[in-house]
């Protein structure tokens, strides 16, 4: 079954997090602006954004959460 990476970052000085959702192949198929990592793993599931998943993989996919992407071989090897 294919996967859907997400991982969230510091969206800047405003402590504002953006939670990403990527391809195995790298393609960007999801991001969310939260207020706190724990929103940003809500938010970037939710209903909207399982929508445009199930466009990219109408067949099904699995979701994996990336708790340190700048450390994790599955984020780094995407996003190269």
């Amino acid at each position: 079954m294919p996967v859907i990476y997400l991982a969230a970052f510091q969206a800047g000085p405003d402590s504002l997090v953006e939670a990403i959702a990527l391809t195995e192949d790298g393609k960007l198929v999801g991001r969310h602006l939260s207020s706190t990592i724990d929103w940003a793993k809500r938010d970037i599931v939710r209903s909207g954004h399982r929508q445009d998943y199930a466009k990219h993989y109408p067949g099904g996919y699995e979701l994996v959460w990336i708790d340190d992407p700048s450390t994790d071989p599955r984020w780094t090897d995407v996003v190269r």
